[in-house]
């Protein structure tokens, strides 16, 4: 009898510490896949929070290259002049009587002063004989008109011996709106304004009056 319960003890001891062995390793087991998911989800985390360094892009706007601007007047020779103007009353003496007109001289083109600004019509201007020629024909590019050397000037006189260069432009008029005039004259005149001395006969032109008479209105 004590043999027997013996040896049932020696099997319970034995199942026991199976059972505890058996335990112990699911336990190490738990633990041990625990800790790889817990690496795991460590490295995954730390690969998605992980992200790379933006490298800002600058987009350059590319600089267009200058247009070149082409020269009209290329080969043509230019200087810079005081430019004025004259009308029917403050002429010497009033009206459009000119010094230099085509009956005695040649190379002028008209009797009285007068001009629609082409080269075939240039507008009369006034200035000093001795330093420009009777007949003379010049071409003012703000103005677009061609003009042509036939009155006598004697402030132009004064100012080329002061070593400015200086013409007065005709404009046509009459008695009237003598006011009117003078203002347009006045807004009209500039100093150092390019001039073409050697013009070529086919440069544009305004054939538009720089005053219209009947009106008193400027079109400057």
């Amino acid at each position: 009898m004590h043999q027997i319960f013996t040896k049932r003890k020696l099997i319970f001891l034995v199942l026991v510490l199976l059972i505890f062995v058996l335990t112990t390793l699911a336990i190490i087991k738990y633990l041990f896949s625990n800790n790889k998911v817990e690496e795991n989800y460590l490295v995954s985390e730390n690969t998605i929070t992980s992200q790379p360094t933006l490298t800002p892009t600058i987009k350059l706007t590319p600089i267009p290259s200058p247009t070149p601007t082409i020269d009209i007047y290329a080969g043509m020779e230019k200087d810079k002049f005081f430019i004025t103007f004259y009308g029917w009353p403050d002429n010497d003496p009033p009206g459009n009587e000119i010094a230099y007109p085509t009956k005695r001289y040649s190379n002028s083109k008209h009797n009285f002063a007068s001009g629609v600004g082409t080269y075939q019509d240039p507008v009369t201007f006034a200035s000093d004989p001795d330093e420009i020629s009777v007949g003379t024909i010049y071409y003012v590019p703000n103005l677009r008109k061609y003009i042509i050397m036939e009155d006598y000037c004697e402030g132009c006189v004064q100012n080329f011996a002061d070593d400015e260069k200086h013409f007065d432009i005709w404009v046509d008029s009459d008695p009237n709106f003598e006011v009117e005039l003078v203002n347009c004259q006045k807004s009209m005149t500039k100093r150092n304004a390019l001039v073409i001395t050697n013009p070529s006969s086919n440069l544009l032109v305004r054939t538009t009056p720089f005053f219209n008479k009947l009106t008193g209105e400027c079109n400057e």
